[in-house]
């Protein structure tokens, strides 16, 4: 097959995955083009894509811009005519909002089935008004008007279903599952925060939960970077700061090496690829209930679903039976490991494969 990806922001877990099903693709003898924008792609993506080099990969770069606006006339023209001149596509791939948006456009003019995976609708957000709201869900149900929708996680099927989009398959996401680091049995407890420190991310919400659970011998780790840095460095009480560190963003090793429990403090998500690493390493998921937590969380021995506001003394209660039963903590970290097992990347890359055939 020739496969089209279109994606304005290559980071995260948008990232991971279009990277994760780019290789897997030209693995299995496609071939695959990704046209991307500069402007919010991290630099370890940019040098993957400008790099490398297997023959049936192809990438363009051009201007696409976050916020809806007349470039994006632009953009969709400047994807029109590369299309022309390379050659019809079986597939394009839209990824996030604006790639997804840009995607089922020229998919529609051009007269190619086009795909989108939302990786967290932005209608998911419990906060957004209603008349943003309802800007949203009529964009989105008439940019698939013909256009078909890969979800990651139950939540994202059920607004898919809602829209109206009869179009849509379920495809969680898959990890590499032999990739695991070892942890310094030494070292404290530490529970963790991973994420970009945004409103979506929502780290005061985290640092909330830092400081109901200080009277416990835990180390406190934030790792990542963005607008709210300040803001959630400045929440914590001087009494406690000794108890939290800042890592910025760093490699999954020092991640994982320094992680024995996650939280996930997010208003809305797709379905992390954070969780399905945690499990992997034995961590335990404590999040509120976002897309994907239902689908990983299955039960008590592997975390906690914040679903009310009782959930932060169950919440002290789990992080206490780790700490105390060394035993529990043992059951609880090999659970983790074997609920992992069910995110498996080949199982990702298959699944997608058969859903483009169809």
């Amino acid at each position: 097959m020739k496969i089209l990806f279109v994606v304005e922001t290559i980071n995260y877990g948008v990232g991971r995955n279009l990277r994760d099903n780019v290789e897997g693709l030209l693995d299995r003898g496609h071939e695959v083009t990704v046209i991307w924008s500069k402007k919010r792609t991290g630099e370890v993506f940019v040098e993957w894509l400008t790099s490398c080099a297997h023959p049936a990969f192809y990438q363009r770069q051009i201007h696409m811009a976050r916020s809806p606006s007349l470039s994006d006339l632009t953009a969709i023209y400047n994807v029109l005519t590369f299309i022309r001149s390379h050659g019809v596509f079986d597939v394009i791939h839209g990824m996030s909002s604006k790639g997804g948006a840009i995607a089922r456009i020229v998919g529609l003019f051009a007269g190619i089935s086009a795909f989108y995976s939302p990786h967290a609708y932005v209608l998911s957000d419990p906060e957004m008004g209603s008349i943003k709201y309802l800007s949203y869900f009529w964009v989105e149900k008439l940019l698939s008007w013909k256009a078909g929708v890969i979800c990651t996680s139950k939540d994202e099927l059920e607004i898919t279903e809602r829209l109206g989009i009869k179009k849509h398959y379920y495809i969680p996401n898959g990890i590499d599952l032999t990739q695991r680091y070892s942890k310094d049995p030494k070292r404290e407890f530490c529970v963790s925060f991973v994420g970009r420190l945004s409103h979506q991310k929502d780290p005061l919400k985290f640092i909330s939960i830092v400081r109901n659970l200080a009277h416990l011998p835990l180390k406190f780790n934030v790792f990542g970077d963005g607008e709210l840095m300040a803001e959630t460095q400045n929440a914590i009480p001087l009494d406690i700061r000794s108890k939290v560190q800042f890592w910025g963003v760093t490699d999954l090793e020092t991640i994982w090496k320094n992680t024995n429990v996650l939280i996930c403090t997010s208003r809305y998500e797709g379905c992390p690829y954070i969780f399905l690493d945690a499990m992997n390493h034995g961590a335990p998921v404590i999040s509120t209930p976002v897309g994907g937590a239902a689908e990983v969380i299955i039960n008590d021995n592997v975390g906690l679903i914040l679903n009310d506001a009782d959930s932060e003394v169950d919440l002290e209660l789990f992080i206490s039976r780790l700490l105390k039963d060394k035993n529990y903590y043992k059951e609880s970290r090999q659970a983790c490991i074997e609920n992992a097992k069910r995110f498996s990347r080949d199982t990702m890359l298959q699944s997608l494969l058969e859903f483009y055939q169809s």
